[in-house]
């Protein structure tokens, strides 16, 4: 069984210097980005450098690319070759349409229960 205990800073600069605290003794970690927001993708390597710096080394990361129901300013193919980059597992979801969101905490999920073992 995993459990997942999820906090969100929203990205918002204000935050980050508390940010660090939530991060100590996490085994996981989601960097998200808007599909239609080229700038927010484009913060996703500061924001993950800041998140690895302070975790462990066993983090998992995953990478979801959000809002898949407006018009694509950030290709899949970029958002995947993002993630592979970071050695993060790579979603696309749509809150809005309901698609992704599920698959994005199962796969989190096995991926955390597989490191557990």
């Amino acid at each position: 069984m995993v459990r997942l205990q999820i906090w969100d800073t929203a990205g918002e600069e204000r935050f980050r210097s508390i940010t660090s605290a939530y991060y100590r003794g996490s085994k996981a970690a989601i960097l998200h980005y808007d599909i239609s927001d080229r700038t927010s993708f484009e913060h996703v390597a500061a924001w993950a450098a800041f998140t690895l710096q302070h975790t462990q080394s066993d983090l998992v990361l995953m990478l979801v690319g959000c809002k898949g129901d407006l018009l694509r300013g950030v290709s899949y193919c970029e958002g995947a070759e993002l993630a592979q980059h970071l050695g993060a597992l790579f979603v696309e979801t749509s809150a809005k349409e309901g698609s992704g969101v599920e698959q994005a905490f199962h796969l989190l999920a096995l991926r955390m229960a597989r490191l557990k073992t």
